[in-house]
């Protein structure tokens, strides 16, 4: 029974990825995001024959600090669309432009999704994921989503989380996407022992500021890279780079603005410091 509960988690985010398989055969996440939003809320990012909606904010105050960029996964667990919308509202408010994108990563599954997952081992798990096929199509919007957000004056700051994170750091360490002027990971993790170990190594190499968050409820496999990435940038010397636990139980709470997330709460408190320490 333990051993499903650590591995349901990543099971979800796993289905949750696998999801977006049917990038070429549907886009309903997308066609969703364009139904529940103004069209003045939407820009587009255009890859090839594929339109990605991206949720658009201004900031607030009359004097721009840059723009903050969100990759979020569609999934049930962490920096989820709810959250990271109300992130969003809190950077606006700081100063900062908002772009928000639900990623498409093309994941290779022989099978279709379905319950037997969450009874599967991790090993099964792990030859589902393909590490280097969903790279290219994250190399393409991240290009992309950095080209359109040149257009807003200031810093840029880049938020990713899970497993996301970690394809992000692989294609930064080899400049093949652009870089922030900081990075905030959310609890990255590689569902594969090999690429997990490197995510130390990756995030202690970068050249920019990095905010590196953890989540009491995300799964072993991130668990396992927590103190090693502490080390490894303590051994680096790695000038900007902090490490902070967030907590995160899920469940919204009442508020004045109707229901808010805590983890979002969380989050928010911790890159308003990261900001004010980097000085901006």
């Amino acid at each position: 029974m333990t051993a499903m509960r650590q591995l349901l988690p990543l099971c979800l985010a796993v289905m949750s990825l696998l999801s977006f398989e049917g990038v070429a055969r549907g886009n309903d996440v997308w066609a969703d995001i364009g139904r529940q939003f103004e069209p003045s809320q939407l820009t587009s990012l255009n890859l090839g024959n594929t339109e990605i909606p991206v949720i658009s904010h201004p900031a607030d105050a009359v004097l721009s600090r840059g723009v903050a960029m969100m990759l979020v996964d569609n999934g049930y667990q962490g920096l989820t669309l709810s959250a990271a919308l109300q992130l969003a509202r809190r950077m606006n408010e700081w100063g900062w432009h908002t772009r928000i994108v639900v990623l498409p990563l093309s994941i290779a599954h022989p099978e279709p999704v379905n319950a037997s997952i969450a009874s599967s081992s991790a090993s099964q798990l792990q030859s589902w994921v393909n590490y280097e096929g969903s790279q290219e199509q994250l190399r393409a919007l991240l290009k992309a989503l950095f080209e359109q957000s040149n257009s807003v004056h200031g810093l840029k700051v880049l938020i990713t989380q899970g497993m996301t994170a970690t394809q992000y750091l692989a294609l930064s360490k080899n400049a093949e996407v652009p870089v922030p002027d900081s990075l905030v990971t959310i609890a990255p993790y590689w569902p594969e022992q090999k690429v997990n170990q490197e995510i130390s190594d990756m995030l202690a190499n970068t050249e920019y500021p990095v905010l590196d968050l953890r989540l009491t409820r995300m799964n072993h496999w991130e668990s396992q890279t927590a103190r090693p990435r502490q080390l490894a940038a303590k051994r680096a010397l790695k000038l900007h780079y902090r490490q902070r636990t967030v907590q995160d139980n899920g469940l919204p709470v009442a508020s004045l603005d109707g229901f808010s997330s805590p983890l979002s709460n969380w989050l928010s408190k911790e890159i308003y410091g990261w900001i004010r320490y980097l000085g901006w």
